[in-house]
């Protein structure tokens, strides 16, 4: 009967054609997990974060780094040693905390 003939599925649903049953029936296991077996944290061990000093940066790396926020966000950027008086731009600081 024509009625019942099988038709190609179209829109959303034609993505499920390329699916065998059992490859189709694990992807939906897969992505209908209830529990949270399947994710999960896991803290860092101490030893990466230890070696970590705090530094002044020398000025030509400062005025590097104001340069480069300056290109990137475009926005008007100053580093702290070369400020005047009250400004409207965004400070950048000298002191950095360097780890490693």
């Amino acid at each position: 009967m024509d009625i019942i003939k099988s038709k190609k599925s179209v829109g959303s649903l034609s993505a499920h054609d390329e699916f065998e049953s059992d490859n189709y029936l694990n992807f939906i296991r897969l992505s209908c997990i209830k529990d949270e077996s399947a994710i999960g944290t896991e803290s860092f061990p101490e030893e990466l974060m230890n070696l970590c000093h705090e530094m002044i940066l020398p000025d030509d790396i400062l005025n590097l780094l104001v340069n480069f926020y300056k290109n990137l966000y475009d926005d008007h950027f100053i580093s702290i040693s070369s400020m005047i008086g009250p400004s409207n731009d965004i400070v950048v600081k000298s002191k950095i905390k360097q780890y490693g």
